[in-house]
């Protein structure tokens, strides 16, 4: 029983780089448990998910007009910010630099 048992702990110290292993989540879980103990627990959790799809900034900071871009389709939409990264990265910095002004 102890045999397996260190067994065990050693594939976990082993597959702890494995993304979705046990040792990976036990080692994050650790590593956060870790940081709660240091900083204490956080105030508050925000995802933020700009929406380039259906924001007009998007279509301006590639080149269009707000009536090119509010004449296009939700698919046209798409396929304008898959063909232009740039515009859509120029956008997330844009919001990001905004939103982290505001909260600050």
């Amino acid at each position: 029983k102890s045999c397996c048992k260190s067994l065990s702990n050693k594939l976990k110290l082993i597959a702890k780089e494995v993304k979705g292993s046990t040792g990976y989540k036990l080692c994050h879980r650790n590593e956060i448990r870790a940081l709660l103990k240091s900083f204490g627990t956080p105030a508050l959790f925000l995802t933020l998910n700009p929406c380039d799809v259906h924001h007009p900034l998007v279509g301006i900071l590639g080149g269009l007009l707000p009536e090119a871009w509010q004449a296009m389709s939700l698919y046209e939409h798409s396929v304008f910010v898959a063909n232009n990264p740039a515009a859509a990265a120029q956008f997330f910095h844009v919001m990001m630099t905004h939103f982290l002004q505001i909260i600050a």
